[in-house]
């Protein structure tokens, strides 16, 4: 389940290529009306995006007390978002229902430049942390973090399409992953898709009371090109399921459960030094030298060393020959 819905999400993407080059954050929550079906939505090209700050409850036509609340900073490169959702007695629900809902997506265009020609590695980090809690029944969560990288142009005949996704899912009981890695080749005007080692993800903790994970994206740019860099964060509770799927609907229990990852949710690009990146104060807030010195400085470093390792030894045979 998780690979088919992250792969659509991808192919979605795809063909929104044009819109998410421009929008630099979006915000969504659902239910935000008293009609179980709608979604609330928000966007903005800079600043902070901020859907039902005060976390207002929303009591769905089904009975469903609902909480959504989503804060996307597009300067800071930050998505947070809390979800809750309480139901007082059992009751069947259609499957069209939305449950609630959050969601988050940051979005810029990056231009990157070096002194030289090279092919430039470029690396995605999206670090979250948060916490599920059951406060009545067996409620159920799923939380999803994506990085999407739109390369300008392929380098050595490599996908210009990359995709790296984690998906938690569970109850307060425990928490199942799902990883997705994924590159798309071009041909012609087809795309086929291949598992990609560059895309990584890393859970650092599984507990679902304070759970921590790591996304990251590895890819390869070539200098002056254009190219996109999407992220989006999302997440569902749903009250206890006791039955199976009908056509009739899903039946739930009195259940009562609260997905929080508020302001735990951060962006980071690193770059190698000597490497400039193109774009605005989002771009600059999340932008990180890479910690991996260049081959030049590993030998000025052995070189360094060198000329260091006498010095100390000389000074080491004074020190035993004055005690």
């Amino acid at each position: 389940m998780y690979r088919n819905a992250g792969f659509f999400g991808l192919l979605a993407v795809i063909s929104l290529y044009p819109a998410y080059a421009i929008a630099a954050g979006t915000a969504s929550r659902g239910p935000s009306t008293p009609a179980a079906d709608e979604l609330e939505l928000g966007s903005a090209e800079s600043g902070v995006v901020e859907l039902n700050p005060s976390r207002a409850t929303v009591t769905t036509d089904y009975g469903i007390d609902s909480i959504s609340s989503v804060r996307v900073d597009t300067d800071q490169g930050v998505i947070g978002a809390y979800a809750e959702t309480k139901l007082a007695n059992g009751v069947t629900i259609p499957l069209a229902a939305f449950p609630t809902t959050v969601g988050g997506n940051l979005a810029t265009p990056l231009r990157f430049a070096s002194r030289g020609s090279e092919p430039i590695p470029v690396e995605a980090e999206l670090t979250m942390h948060g916490s599920f809690a059951a406060l009545a029944g067996n409620p159920g969560f799923t939380l999803s973090a994506s990085i999407l990288a739109l390369v300008g142009a392929p380098v050595d005949g490599s996908a210009g399409v990359y995709f790296s996704e984690l998906v938690l899912g569970g109850t307060a009981s425990g928490i199942d992953a799902g990883t997705i890695g994924t590159a798309l080749y071009r041909d012609g005007l087809n795309f086929t898709t291949v598992d990609y080692a560059g895309a990584t993800q890393n859970v650092l903790s599984a507990d679902p009371s304070s759970f921590s994970a790591v996304v990251r994206l590895a890819f390869d740019v070539l200098p002056s090109d254009n190219n996109v860099l999407q992220v989006s964060l999302g997440g569902f509770v749903i009250p206890e399921a006791v039955g199976a799927q009908s056509p009739d609907g899903t039946e739930f229990a009195p259940s009562h459960g609260v997905l929080d990852f508020s302001h735990t949710a951060e962006l980071s690009l690193y770059v190698p030094p000597g490497v400039s990146v193109g774009g605005d104060s989002f771009v600059a807030n999340i932008l990180q030298v890479s910690a991996v010195p260049e081959p030049r400085s590993y030998m000025m470093l052995l070189a360094g060393l060198a000329i260091l390792t006498p010095v100390l030894r000389a000074k080491r045979e004074r020190e035993r020959a004055n005690a």
